[in-house]
């Protein structure tokens, strides 16, 4: 038990509750969570982008340009290196080839 554990389980017990023993409940839902979230990321992302885009374009005649510049290149920048963590995170396809042979998305021509 770590100390963390064992100081929570102590304050639940102390507001006589039992302390949550459902170890794979939570990690269920904490799967179907950040399944969820990798789900709906690309929207965000192109909101993002698009918010970013606008941000620079209202704030040109007050800001400077290369400040203005830097800040949206660091958007895309994060945008995209977002988007590789969703990409590198969805399943690979299989397809049967005619042959019969099971073939994934990485080892087609």
């Amino acid at each position: 038990m770590t100390t963390r554990s064992a100081v929570s389980d102590a304050f639940w017990e102390h507001l006589g509750i039992k302390p949550n023993t459902s170890t794979s409940v939570d990690s269920a839902v904490s799967h179907a969570t950040v399944a969820l979230l990798y789900k709906q990321l690309p929207h965000g992302l192109l909101a993002s982008v698009i918010n970013s885009a606008l941000l620079v374009w209202i704030l040109a005649d007050v800001v400077d340009v290369a400040t203005l510049t830097a800040w949206l290149l660091l958007m895309f920048s994060v945008s995209a290196v977002r988007y590789a963590l969703v990409f590198a995170r969805r399943p690979h396809k299989t397809s049967i080839s005619p042959s019969g042979a099971r073939i994934s998305s990485t080892q087609r021509l």
